[in-house]
């Protein structure tokens, strides 16, 4: 059966996803006392657990047509066949443009292959090498399912990404971020699994899940304000507050999902069919608008209002590229940018 909500989901996933990327553009810069830069930050922080709580949710969903050679293919020409295309600009950018320092000792070859390996070579492309990871240990992931018990895991990996957070290194350690997001892609598969339990302790425990979001959230958004106005980070206790906080917050999105679907799935459906469409080309969207309105003498202070609408462009325009490639290359299409 066709889960509109999951659908839904995704949909809301991939606008999550989007927002982060935005906040930095070269064309504004933030006041030191803004309000609204650390809620943005704090709103779009942590989004891509969002994409792979999904992936686990829908890999547990489909299990039982569950083959890994299959599998493997129809991931490699879906995502990692777009992922090899669409990066093939980005590369040559880097490699001779603006390369990375550690790379430029090797040769051409190697460095075309560190880069794919690494993900560095455009903002969003980190998340690739980490997510094709758990495409080939997906025989471990089914395993799991099948010996349920298993699922007994899950608070131990929640423990591990609660305290290895994300790789934020300069140059992207794939292992790291997979190591953190493991608990995301196994919780999705646990709710999945447990579908109808989860639902009925989801509506039992409603307002206390509530509460505990708006707290960690509150909680967060202060944590990133205090070191915005003060010149610090404390990143590393933000990025473990930040985790804490999704585990609520992807429960209560699965909640409100299921009961508003028939509302939802239409204003989110033609966004999720695009996500991962948006996921590769918006990273090209935003390289030349930082680019180009430099350029031309746009340099404004930011705000609420200038970002929403910088935001809507983005993803507006991401939309319409994929649109004139599929228009272009009809089915083929999604074998080139995912969509």
């Amino acid at each position: 059966m066709y889960l509109k909500y999951m659908d839904s989901f995704r949909g809301l996933a991939i606008l999550s996803i989007v927002l982060p990327h935005c906040i930095f553009a070269s064309f504004y810069t933030w006041s030191l006392d803004s309000v609204s830069f650390p809620l943005l930050k704090t709103l779009g922080a942590g989004s891509t657990s969002l994409f792979v709580f999904i992936s686990g949710f829908l890999f547990q969903y489909l299990i039982q047509k569950y083959h890994y050679l299959k599998y493997l293919k129809t991931k490699f020409f879906y995502i990692i066949l777009p992922y090899l295309i669409v990066s093939i600009p980005a590369i040559f950018r880097a490699i001779y443009l603006n390369a990375e320092p550690t790379f430029q000792a090797h040769n051409i070859g190697a460095q075309v292959a560190l880069y794919y390996l690494t993900g560095m070579q455009l903002t969003a492309f980190w998340f690739m090498p980490t997510i094709i990871l758990f495409y080939f240990i997906s025989p471990v992931l089914y395993q799991i399912d099948k010996y349920h018990k298993l699922y007994w895991l899950l608070p131990i990996a929640i423990l591990l990404s609660i305290w290895i957070p994300r790789d934020l290194s300069e140059i992207h350690n794939p292992l790291r971020s997979f190591v953190h997001y493991f608990a995301f892609y196994l919780f999705g598969m646990f709710v999945s699994h447990y579908h109808e339990q989860v639902l009925q302790w989801i509506k039992r425990y409603l307002y206390s899940l509530l509460t505990v979001f708006i707290l960690l959230f509150s909680f967060e958004y202060a944590w990133r304000y205090l070191g915005l106005i003060h010149h610090g980070n404390g990143s590393d206790y933000t990025e473990m507050i930040n985790t804490v906080r999704l585990f609520p917050e992807i429960l209560l999105l699965v909640y409100v999902m299921k009961k508003q679907e028939v509302q939802l799935y239409p204003r989110l459906h033609l966004l999720a069919s695009m996500s991962f469409g948006i996921y590769f080309v918006h990273s090209y969207v935003l390289l030349v608008s930082n680019a180009l309105l430099p350029k031309l003498g746009v340099q404004l202070e930011a705000n609420l209002v200038l970002f929403l609408l910088h935001y809507g462009l983005i993803i507006g325009l991401s939309m319409c590229v994929l649109g004139l490639i599929k228009r272009l290359f009809r089915t083929k299409s999604r074998f080139l940018v995912g969509y």
